[in-house]
């Protein structure tokens, strides 16, 4: 008989070129996982984004049923092996793709005049796309939106203007 230990705690994934490992989110740095680019997509009208975003997730669903819970770890080692190494390529292509769905539905000035909007919808996306999986998103961080300097430009012309 083999004990595998899954983690109770909430972990990290984040998207972001410059971001340092000793900020110290958690006390275990396995448990922060760090992409050191960050994830582009496009908006409706095709305008390239960038974004540099955090994820704050845990294992599981069913933390009021612990037997529920036991059965959910159970299927996700079933399903993706190793704790935490094996996961994080899933939740990496998860996350990529609920970006990139999330913008798809929105036009590039959205990102100026509903930005709560397209957070909560990205928030949204993801939360249950790794429910599914068996995941619990816990917090998402937006920390930077890049456009193409070209758009940025217009932008702050038309807010001139007005």
């Amino acid at each position: 008989m083999r004990f595998i230990e899954f983690p109770r705690m909430q972990m990290t994934y984040v998207w972001q070129t410059s971001y340092k490992k000793n900020r110290k989110f958690t006390d275990d740095a396995e448990l922060v996982t760090i992409t050191p680019s960050e994830i582009t997509a496009r908006s409706k009208d095709g305008l390239k984004i960038t974004l540099s975003l955090s994820i704050h997730y845990k294992v599981g669903t069913q933390f009021s049923n612990t037997t529920k819970l036991l059965e959910e770890f159970i299927d996700i080692y079933a399903r993706y092996g190793k704790p935490i190494e094996s996961w994080r390529p899933m939740i990496n292509k998860v996350t990529v793709a609920s970006v990139s769905t999330t913008l798809q539905n929105f036009e590039s000035f959205d990102l100026f005049r509903n930005r709560d909007e397209i957070i909560n919808a990205l928030e949204s996306e993801l939360t249950d796309n790794l429910r599914k999986l068996g995941f619990t998103v816990t917090r998402i961080n937006v920390m930077n939106v890049e456009i193409p300097a070209k758009f940025n430009a217009a932008v702050k012309k038309t807010q001139i203007v007005k």
